[in-house]
């Protein structure tokens, strides 16, 4: 949570809490290129399921920010769970709450 409230800077921009989908579900990098959906695995954890999809940016050759964002060859690629992002967005509303207020506060002491 206090990753994702963190401003945009120079250092942070490139990592992937920065790089979030837009209401069509596209991710862009800091440059502006989309990322492509690769590979969507299935995979059984323990008792739960999840789907990891793998999204990677074709666009990186010749951009003049690939130094700060990837060391691949190939270019920059992604990780994503629905089922996480999900999860986030339900603690992050509920963090927001009075009550979530409150047992942050009893926490932090």
């Amino acid at each position: 949570m206090h990753k994702e409230q963190e401003k945009v800077t120079d250092k942070n921009r490139f990592k992937s809490c920065m790089m979030k989908p837009d209401e069509e579900g596209n991710i862009y990098c800091p440059q502006g290129h989309a990322f492509t959906l690769e590979q969507r695995k299935e995979s059984v954890k323990g008792r739960y399921p999840r789907t990891i999809q793998f999204y990677r940016n074709e666009h990186c050759e010749g951009c003049p920010l690939r130094s700060q964002c990837t060391r691949s060859k190939h270019g920059r690629t992604l990780q994503r769970t629905d089922k996480l992002a999900e999860m986030q967005i339900e603690i992050r509303e509920n963090l927001m709450t009075e009550t979530g207020q409150e047992l942050m506060k009893q926490r932090s002491i």
